[in-house]
């Protein structure tokens, strides 16, 4: 009888383990795949998703945000894991959910990517030949230009940069299969510059399928055969052609800044006139001709010591109180921190407006900044019968006691090799702001400068005789400096 009992206990006992062994085992089963069916797509068929979900992302694709949903299902999966083994089927699952919300969330990346580009519109990324080169072998050639995007068959602008800057075409334009590359059989003679524009402000018919212009692209080169020229009239016709050439195609929208028949009549007049003009006179005239665009950054570089030029050993600089020398060779030396008086014959302000015609500018303040280094620029000025053409250059100085005295300056070539003596301040300005926010110079200290040529050193004060109200962050429009040993 106790045997009967204990048997029907044992069974009892074993039969309740394992009601709750099973119970353990489903619930978290079922809770994870519900969790799998609503936040991610089935995994097993890929291309395939849960209808309900298939409706939901196609209603709102471009919200429908992966990365968010990827680290939610990561960080589920890394708490399964501290309690579950990989074994453990709801742990397989959130596995596979994590992978393909990876691969979804960079796909969708990506086509994000690709929308932003294609908006975009198309761009010049190879020509045949490259733009720039200079060896293109004469004859009948393949011109070529191939853009970043599908373009619209039938439609084109090959442009001229300036007149004949296109070579004789042989074969009209067309696209070939890729239906990016547009080509074109030209005729191209020895020794000559080419150039085309892919697109212009005005004419714009290279566009993509979507009717989209492409940006304007300029295709500039040259072919073999050129010979250098024997004589000197010779070399400076070839060398004013070339300035045609690449001032007008440097500059998109050259025919806003100059007149075109202008510009061609003071070219034809430079060409004939050359044999009887001097190198020097020829540059100045060009300079001229640089400086009308009104384009500050467009410029002739006269300081290259590839012209015979000079100028005078002297640094000039604009102040509050007129034009002051702020560098000079040793031998002018007593000129330093002085205020220019006159140049030659006429007064500072004077040259300035001779000169203006000569210096690239596009406002009055850049103009004020460069005209100092053109005042020390003997061709011009001599050109400009502002000094002697032979000789020694007279300058008249003025001290800050009201003093004035004269040098003769000499004429240094360009390729000179100078040693300036210029200040090197160190200096404390003491200043109040008046009611108008302009600042007053009330106070200043002893200033040091050091020659470069030795090791000596001289002091020098300001002079406080001119203090006066000066603009905001203008403190270098200060008054002169006098030196003393």
């Amino acid at each position: 009888m106790m045997t009967l009992m204990f048997a029907l206990l044992g069974m009892a006992i074993l039969l309740n383990f394992f009601r709750s062994r099973a119970s353990s085992s489903v619930q978290p089963q079922e809770g994870a795949t519900a969790l799998v069916a609503e936040h991610s797509p089935t995994v097993l068929d890929a291309g395939r998703q849960p209808v309900n979900l298939q409706a939901k992302r196609t209603s709102n694709s471009r919200s429908h945000d992966y990365a968010a949903e990827l680290q939610k299902a990561s960080r589920e999966l890394d708490e399964m894991r501290l309690h579950y083994t990989e074994t453990w089927p709801p742990v397989i699952n959130k596995t596979k959910e994590v992978e393909t919300l990876q691969s979804l969330a960079a796909a969708f990346s990506t086509k994000e990517v690709t929308s932003e580009a294609e908006a975009l519109p198309p761009v010049v990324v190879r020509t045949t030949p490259v733009s720039g080169v200079r060896d293109v072998a004469p004859g009948v050639v393949e011109l070529s230009v191939t853009f970043s995007k599908e373009m619209m068959d039938g439609s084109w602008s090959w442009c001229t940069a300036w007149d004949d800057s296109m070579p004789e075409i042989i074969e009209d334009a067309h696209y070939l299969a890729d239906h990016r590359t547009c080509v074109i059989k030209a005729k191209l003679e020895p020794a000559r510059t080419y150039a085309a524009w892919f697109n212009t402000d005005k004419f714009e018919n290279f566009r993509d399928a979507d009717g989209t212009p492409a940006v304007p692209y300029l295709l500039i080169f040259e072919t073999k055969g050129r010979t250098t020229p024997s004589t000197r009239e010779a070399r400076w016709r070839e060398d004013l052609e070339f300035f045609a050439t690449t001032l007008n195609s440097g500059h998109k929208d050259f025919a806003k800044l100059i007149s075109k028949d202008g510009f061609k009549r003071d070219l034809s007049e430079l060409k004939s006139e050359a044999e009887h003009l001097s190198d020097s006179e020829i540059i100045i005239r060009l300079m001229r001709e640089v400086a009308s665009l009104g384009v500050a950054h467009a410029t002739i570089d006269w300081r290259s010591d590839k012209f015979d030029f000079h100028f005078y050993p002297l640094r000039l600089h604009w102040f509050g109180d007129g034009l002051a020398v702020v560098g000079a060779a040793p031998s002018l030396r007593e000129a330093i921190g002085t205020r220019v008086v006159r140049i030659g014959s006429e007064v500072p302000e004077k040259v300035e407006a001779a000169l203006r015609p000569y210096i690239p500018h596009e406002n009055q303040a850049w103009l004020h900044y460069q005209s100092p280094n053109y005042m020390v620029f003997d061709q011009l000025l001599t050109n400009l019968k502002i000094v002697p053409s032979k000789g020694r250059v007279e300058f008249t100085f003025e001290k800050s006691d009201g003093k004035r005295f004269s040098l003769d300056i000499p004429r240094w070539p360009l390729k000179a090799q100078l040693t300036w003596l210029r200040p090197g301040m160190r200096c404390k300005f003491q200043y109040h702001f008046t009611a108008n926010n302009r600042r007053r110079l009330i106070g200043m200290s002893i200033c040091r400068r050091q020659r470069r040529s030795t090791s000596n050193t001289t002091n020098a004060r300001m002079s406080g005789s001119h203090s006066k109200a000066l603009p905001e962050n203008c403190l270098h429009s200060l008054t002169r400096i006098q030196w003393s040993e």
